[in-house]
């Protein structure tokens, strides 16, 4: 997800993990795009299948963070807030989502992606 944010223009995207694992397989995909992948540097849409209109290194920051109680100076805070699979690991569904709801801005949106079945995850049960 933060690589497609960034993709597609985003200022600031911040990627959060509990796991440092996770955040290290991010910043090693930050890392392996092309340095002249950006518009700042010409590289943008010259063919060399460059798609970012500023390097992801710019953009991306990663911050170990539990989903369960995220920071209290991120409330109000982003346009979009989201969780690609991470919700249905939460041990607590709907503090998660609370937590998120928290963090996204009056107006804001909260998108979450995850697989499976009610019998699985009680993720679906909400």
């Amino acid at each position: 997800v933060a690589l497609y944010a960034a993709m597609k223009g985003a200022a600031h995207v911040t990627a959060t993990d509990f796991s440092e694992e996770m955040l290290d397989v991010l910043g090693r995909r930050v890392n392996a795009v092309p340095s002249n992948c950006d518009a700042s540097s010409g590289g943008f849409g010259l063919g060399a299948g460059c798609k970012y209109p500023s390097h992801p290194s710019r953009v991306v920051e990663t911050i170990l963070a539990d989903g369960l109680s995220l920071p209290s100076a991120w409330t109000d805070q982003y346009d979009i807030v989201s969780s690609n699979f991470g919700v249905i690991y939460f041990p607590k569904v709907g503090q998660g989502l609370s937590e998120m709801v928290k963090c996204a801005k009056p107006g804001g949106k909260v998108c979450i992606t995850g697989w499976g079945n009610s019998d699985e995850t009680q993720a679906f049960s909400i």
